[in-house]
C-alpha cells in the first residue's frame, strides 16, 4: 500500500494531455484514411481534436515526461504508440503516405468479396457448428466453420476459398488441408439450402496475359478414375489488375461459372 499519492487523475478528458494528443491523432488518421479504414471505424464519428497548447514538435518529448506518472499498461502502450506515430509523421514529408502489407492474401480475398457479384454475408452464422458429446450426453460446442466467400450464382452457390497463389503446379498449389476444408464447407452450405446446387472452387490471381493452369482438383482411384465419393473443387484464374480496378471503383463481376464437364479416367 502506497501512502503517498504519486499521480493524480484528471476530471476532465481536456485536462489529460494524453487524451488531449490521442484525440488530435485519431482526428488526422479519420481525415487521411478513413476511405480505406472505414471498416475499422465502424459507426465512430470523428473526433472532435482538442486544443494543444504546446508546438507538435514537443509532444513526444512531452509524452515521453508524461509517461513517467503513468503506472497502467494499457495507457503506457497508448502513449507509446502515439510517439511512434509522431516520429512517423515528422519523418515524412507532407502529403506521401506509404503503405506495406506483409500478407497480401487479406487483400485479394477481400478485393474478391467486394467484386464478385452475388457474395452473400453471414453464411457462417448459418453453418452447423461442431460439438463435443461427453459420456453423459452433455454437448460442448466447437468453433466453427469460416468460410472465405459464398457466392449465389443464377441456379447455385458457389462457396469460394480465394487463394493468393501461383497455382501453377502442384507445389504451389492448395494442398490436402484446403482440400478437405472446402468439400467439408460444400457438404456444410448443402445442409442449409438441400434444394440448391452447391459447388466448390479456389480462385487464384493471374497476370493479364497468364494462361490458367488447372481447371479442378479431383480425388482419384489407384486406377486412375475419378473418385465418386469426393466432389471435385473448381479452379478458377482472374486477372488480378482488373480485380484491382474493379475493387477501386467499386463494380461488380460475375464469376466465369464453368459448365459441367465430364472427367476423364
Amino acid at each position: 500500500m502506497y501512502i503517498d499519492f504519486r499521480t493524480t487523475k484528471p476530471l476532465r478528458s481536456e485536462d489529460n494531455f494524453l487524451a488531449t494528443i490521442q484525440s488530435v491523432v485519431i482526428a488526422e488518421i479519420y481525415d487521411k484514411h478513413f476511405w480505406w479504414l472505414k471498416e475499422e471505424f465502424g459507426n465512430t464519428k470523428r473526433p472532435s481534436p482538442q486544443r494543444v497548447r504546446w508546438h507538435r514538435d514537443q509532444w513526444p518529448q512531452l509524452l515521453r515526461k508524461f509517461m513517467r506518472g503513468l503506472y497502467s499498461a494499457r495507457s503506457i502502450h497508448l502513449a507509446k504508440l502515439l510517439i511512434e506515430y509522431l516520429k512517423a509523421e515528422n519523418d515524412n514529408p507532407k502529403g506521401s503516405f506509404f503503405c506495406g502489407l506483409r500478407n497480401f492474401h487479406t487483400v485479394w480475398e477481400d478485393m474478391l468479396a467486394k467484386t464478385l457479384a452475388g457474395a452473400e454475408p453471414f453464411w457462417n452464422t448459418k453453418l452447423p457448428k461442431p460439438h463435443y458429446i461427453t459420456t453423459t450426453g452433455v454437448a460442448y460446442e466447437a468453433s466453427g466453420m469460416r468460410t472465405d466467400i459464398v457466392l449465389r450464382h443464377t441456379d447455385r452457390l458457389i462457396v469460394v476459398d480465394a487463394k493468393y497463389y501461383a497455382g501453377t503446379s502442384t507445389q504451389n498449389s492448395p494442398g490436402i488441408p484446403d482440400i478437405i476444408k472446402q468439400i467439408a464447407y460444400k457438404t456444410a452450405v448443402q445442409s442449409v439450402e438441400a434444394e440448391t446446387k452447391v459447388d466448390t472452387c479456389f480462385i487464384f490471381p493471374k497476370r493479364t496475359d497468364e494462361q490458367s493452369a488447372f481447371a479442378r482438383v479431383e480425388f482419384r482411384s489407384s486406377s486412375g478414375s475419378p473418385d465418386p465419393i469426393f466432389p471435385h473443387v473448381d479452379c478458377y484464374y482472374l486477372d488480378i489488375f482488373d480485380i484491382m480496378r474493379k475493387y477501386v471503383c467499386s463494380s461488380k463481376m460475375l464469376l466465369p461459372v464453368k459448365a459441367p464437364e465430364t472427367s476423364e479416367s
